[in-house]
């Protein structure tokens, strides 16, 4: 479930990689549980109907 998208119109908007910025997001996630993700988009991103979020698994180095 995605929800909560607006636009920023501050300084991450010059960056050039921060244009979808992901808010509250834990350390770690129980398996097979269900996953809320809000997130930002800066005047930078158009979305489409086509995108998509994936989440992957990050191994500790």
């Amino acid at each position: 479930l995605l929800s909560g998208t607006q636009y920023l119109s501050n300084a991450l908007q010059t960056s050039n990689f921060a244009h979808v910025i992901f808010q509250n997001v834990a350390k770690s996630y129980l398996p097979n549980t269900h996953l809320e993700c809000h997130y930002t988009l800066t005047q930078f991103i158009y979305p489409h109907q086509k995108d998509w979020v994936g989440i992957f698994k990050v191994s500790k180095i």
